[in-house]
């Protein structure tokens, strides 16, 4: 009986086409997605689990982005509600100074996003990378630990 369980139940997981899932994709929401548009300007997207994502483009620098965006910020940036699934992202977002849309693949802590600006009906192919700022932090906290000194005799 417990034989015919097994073959059972194997049998099931067959025709049912169970598989384990597509990519092994984590969206990060602890930092934000950084991406270079041109010499002076960077675009970031950042996550939250309840399914809000914000958008902007600066000329600060990373780290000083981080202390401004966030949700409570989120009438000076574009914000939306993006989907993610087998590794695939897509959101739109609105705001003062127009609407954006996303959609593209995450692969590892990199995403690859076309972007389509729907008033200038534009379109590019970006790059974002992964900040974390704690891992950050941490790192130049390592650099800053001074060697203490060896006692002489």
């Amino acid at each position: 009986m417990i034989k015919f369980a097994f073959i059972f139940c194997a049998g099931l997981l067959l025709i049912t086409g169970f598989a384990a899932p597509e990519g092994n994709c984590k969206l990060e929401y602890d930092g934000l997605y950084y991406s270079k548009i041109d010499s002076d300007y960077f675009a970031y997207i950042k996550f939250y689990e309840d399914g809000t994502v914000l958008h902007t483009t600066s000329i600060e620098k990373i780290d000083e982005v981080t202390k401004f965006f966030t949700k409570e910020y989120k009438t000076n940036v574009l914000s939306g509600t993006y989907s993610f699934g087998k590794c695939n992202v897509a959101f739109n977002v609105f705001g003062k100074t127009g609407t954006m849309k996303f959609k593209g693949d995450l692969e590892g802590d990199t995403l690859y996003l076309k972007a389509a600006n729907v008033q200038d009906h534009t379109s590019s192919e970006m790059k974002f990378a992964y900040y974390d700022p704690a891992y950050e932090a941490s790192k130049t906290k390592q650099k800053t630990k001074v060697k203490p000194k060896s006692k002489s005799k």
